[in-house]
């Protein structure tokens, strides 16, 4: 039996086996695909968001702000390339597009996304000189970048395996069932037990 079964392994799955490899358990992951980082992972941005957009106080933004700080040093003991590249949002000289980047400037204040702030016309082109210049001023998130989503997930696959961690390929789960104090997980290679079962199998998580 498993301490803990992890259903999926794109960067939510790998990101958890990574961090409980840290610990004396014994970790499963079980992947549908035949490699990891094949589903949501691969199709997404590869944005690390600075977190003005989310909600005020909520579990996004909080989670958005932490996350950013988390990646920015996994990718370093990692050596996982990530590019610092400030966000822009830009408002031309409409009341709308200014109410907006202002509505989006007071939730990353609140929010507590570091350095973010409001720019006029000449400050957006000269942090930003490729901006149309018809522009009128510009929400302006220096702690937003970008990464490679398949190396940041496999690099933290990789870590937990070294780690001890079991990652089953072609492995989808297809039934779970509660049994007193743990979990049954059927799957399309083997019937697995595990005290606990984290889901995190992307779209159909």
């Amino acid at each position: 039996m498993y301490d803990v079964l992890i259903i999926g392994c794109g960067v939510v799955g790998a990101a958890v086996a990574y961090y409980l490899s840290k610990y004396e358990l014994s970790v499963c992951v079980c992947e549908r695909y035949n490699d990891v980082a094949n589903g949501c992972t691969k199709a997404n941005t590869a944005i690390l968001h600075a977190g003005f957009d989310c909600p005020v106080g909520s579990m996004e933004a909080k989670m958005n702000i932490r996350g950013i700080e988390l990646a920015k040093e996994i990718c370093e003991k990692l050596d996982v390339e990530r590019i610092s590249m400030p966000t822009f949002i830009i408002a031309y000289d409409n009341p709308h597009e200014l109410n907006y980047i202002e509505e989006l400037y007071r939730r990353g204040v609140a929010n507590g996304v570091e350095g973010v702030r409001i720019v006029d016309h000449d400050e957006a082109l000269r942090l930003e000189p490729a901006l149309n210049p018809e522009i009128k001023a510009a929400l302006y998130a220096p702690g937003s970048g970008i990464i490679n989503p398949w190396e940041y997930c496999i690099a933290m696959a990789e870590t937990a395996v070294r780690n001890g961690t079991e990652i089953k390929l072609d492995c989808e789960v297809k039934a779970i069932e509660k049994i007193k104090d743990h979990f049954v997980v059927k799957t399309t290679m083997s019937t697995y037990e595990a005290k606990y079962v984290i889901n995190a199998g992307g779209g159909w998580s």
